[in-house]
């Protein structure tokens, strides 16, 4: 597997991650900081998040190949967002696995995301 799909992969796996341990999480009594999410049933919570990963992932296949400087830009625009995005996503999912796990002191970053969501 190379490089490009190691990401789309990391990608998908911690967006999926977020998906359940959010889902977990609220079925357990735990409050969503995020209003969207909140507002949402699990079913079209799902649905955003696999829009959101295929349609990214499309983007990032189809312009990987394009030799077209703009296209191209694009491409590697696209490619820091994922690498951003898994990172944060991935803490997200980290701190809500700590939560579920039973360690409420990560509550800290759930007030710190909540600030800047707001």
């Amino acid at each position: 597997m190379g490089k490009n799909e190691m990401l789309i992969a990391s990608f998908t796996a911690v967006n999926l991650m977020d998906y359940l341990t959010t889902i977990q999480g609220i079925q357990k009594g735990f409050h969503e900081v995020n209003s969207l999410v909140a507002s949402m049933t699990p079913f079209s919570f799902l649905l955003l998040k696999l829009l959101i990963i295929f349609s990214i992932s499309a983007a990032f296949f189809v312009l990987r190949n394009f030799n077209l400087h703009i296209a191209r830009g694009v491409y590697i625009g696209i490619a820091l967002g994922v690498a951003i995005s898994t990172i944060f996503v991935g803490i997200i999912a980290a701190h809500n696995m700590l939560l579920l796990a039973g360690f409420p002191e990560v509550e800290v970053l759930a007030k710190i995301v909540s600030r800047i969501l707001i």
